[in-house]
């Protein structure tokens, strides 16, 4: 297993093991009646919100973008730093930020920046290419002693893998390469039309110089639409709006004060008034949703994250496209989340998650296997197994957890009543489980992915079952050159189309693998906040979707529970 993909089971795909879905600020969407945001001045109240620990102690919070890996470091990335590129919150689009123009390569190996002239830092300095290199070099030269998390993203630069390990120990022979003050080339490895989405998060944010101070407010030197004035270890944060950041104007949020209360405290918090929006608990979901003044005040927002069982096209009877068709449509995702999971996750037609560049919505675009028990009888009686019959022995696997367990059971059920077979369920300790699907894939197995970056490449191709297990012995040229057209593609729309003819062939032509549910939060948010809920658990842009007002708007649920 090479290091791209054994780092990404420990970082993306252990992620998505959990029931419950990640607990971070949702990101913006537009949950008002109009596509318009309100206009109003920058108002002078304070944004209370909370930076939810979740399973880390807060008190390990860094803001040291190469070191971030959990939400609340990576949120606050997205606020104090400007990156070359961000994500649009709701569609994963790169978005330029300090790059001003590009150009990419033919081959998609070669990418040119040229940095905006009118961005400062809170010194006053200018943010210039060599500080982007100097971010990204300060990412490989942690080293492999105590790496930075998500360093191995990078590593399709020319010779930063090599770099980053100590093979080689000339940073110019790193893909790297400022020219001037405003001017930043890229070389990379293989062909990565996607390379920008990489650029967006913070591990490729600009560093002010080798000794930047990510401890103290008082020194702190950043870029972003905010500036960190107050920070008392685990207890709280306030930012302020830096009012040299060069779309100052646009943030409509002066101050924004967090607190760094576990979740249920929060949830109470939010109740009595003192914070403006939270997460709110799974076990508390649906007693709020009951609460005739609270539902108004619910939404839910995605995490970018996919739950799916697989199929093994090398095994009876799942070497037959027909008999993978039949146990797709006999399942009721929705059922299941109401029954099984209990809160605000979504089904899933499609398997890139929202959020995501390249995600297709699947009941939009007529793309997937929805339930339909009368058509995936009669798949099944095509594939030559007439309500059953014949069937040989099938057994659903799945790593150790009554979470995993409590879903088998229910689409176990589900195949027995709409198809009526005979499925065994088996589970194993994650780290044999991992063994089997490297030398043995079972016949129907359990995977989740969470992104990396917010391109659908990360999750058509990168993916450890798409990339190395192959389902089995799968294999789709059409699938292959969809993503190596997509791979040197920079048109977001052709690049898409090429999304979108590979997911069909995952999720519906092949049917190679059942996507389940996108996983997702439920969030509260009081009537005197404008704000919204995009995809993406760890990101999102407080200068660019929160808005206080003092007069009550007509708010409508998006994406509502």
């Amino acid at each position: 297993m090479n290091h791209r993909i054994a780092a990404a089971l420990a970082l993306a795909t252990l992620l998505a093991l959990a029931m419950a879905p990640f607990r971070a600020l949702a990101k913006p969407g537009l949950p008002l009646a109009s596509d318009a945001s309100p206009q109003a001045d920058i108002g002078t109240d304070p944004l209370e919100l909370n930076l939810d620990p979740a399973d880390m102690d807060i008190a390990d919070l860094t803001l040291d973008p190469a070191l971030a890996s959990d939400e609340p470091s990576m949120f606050m990335s997205n606020q104090i730093l400007a990156g070359i590129f961000r994500v649009d919150d709701e569609t994963g689009d790169p978005i330029p930020e300090l790059a001003s123009s590009w150009t990419m390569s033919p081959s998609a190996k070669s990418f040119s920046f040229v940095v905006r002239g009118d961005a400062r830092w809170t010194d006053g300095s200018s943010v210039t290419a060599y500080q982007i290199r100097n971010g990204i070099m300060h990412a490989l030269e942690l080293g492999t002693a105590s790496p930075a998390p998500y360093a191995y993203l990078l590593y399709i630069i020319q010779n930063a893998w090599e770099y980053s390990n100590g093979d080689i120990t000339d940073p110019n022979r790193v893909g790297v390469y400022a020219t001037d003050s405003t001017h930043i080339n890229f070389s990379l490895n293989s062909a990565a039309a996607y390379f920008p989405s990489i650029l967006a998060l913070p591990i490729a944010r600009p560093i002010p110089g080798p000794t930047a101070n990510w401890t103290d407010p008082s020194q702190m030197i950043t870029n972003g639409p905010y500036k960190v004035s107050a920070w008392s270890g685990g207890t709280s944060m306030t930012l302020l709006r830096n009012t040299g950041y060069y779309g100052a104007s646009d943030v409509r949020i002066g101050q924004v004060d967090f607190s760094m209360q576990d979740e249920a405290t929060a949830w109470g918090s939010y109740q009595s008034g003192t914070l403006d929006s939270a997460m709110v608990p799974q076990s508390e979901w649906a007693s709020a949703l009951a609460d005739p003044s609270l539902a108004p005040q619910l939404h839910t927002s995605t995490v970018r994250c996919t739950y799916y069982y697989g199929f093994n096209t090398a095994k009876p009877p799942f070497d037959n496209p027909l008999v993978r068709k039949a146990f797709v449509a006999a399942v009721d995702r929705q059922g299941m989340i109401d029954s099984v999971l209990g809160y605000a996750q979504l089904p899933a037609l499609t398997y890139t998650a929202p959020g995501i560049f390249g995600h297709v919505d699947g009941e939009a675009e007529g793309i997937g296997i929805p339930l339909n028990v009368s058509q995936a009888q009669a798949w099944l009686a095509s594939a030559g197994y007439p309500g059953g019959a014949g069937l040989p022995p099938i057994t659903l696997m799945f790593n150790n957890s009554t979470g995993h367990q409590a879903i088998a059971d229910y689409i176990r059920q589900n195949w027995i009543d709409n198809l009526g077979v005979t499925v065994s369920l088996s589970s194993l300790p994650w780290a044999d489980y991992l063994t089997l699907l490297d030398t043995d894939p079972p016949q129907v197995f359990r995977l989740g992915w969470c992104y990396d970056y917010a391109d659908a490449y990360d999750f058509l191709h990168d993916d450890i079952v798409v990339n190395e297990f192959r389902f089995g012995s799968w294999s789709n040229p059409t699938y292959e050159d969809a993503l190596s057209n997509a791979a040197v593609t920079k048109d977001l729309p052709t690049r898409f189309s090429f999304y979108r003819q590979a997911e069909e062939i995952l999720v519906e032509t092949d049917a190679v693998m059942l996507p389940l549910y996108y996983y997702a939060g439920g969030i509260a948010t009081k009537p005197h906040l404008w704000r919204g809920y995009g995809s993406g658990g760890n990101g999102g842009w407080i200068a660019e979707g929160y808005f206080l007002h003092s007069v009550s708007l007509p708010l409508v649920l998006r994406n509502a529970p």
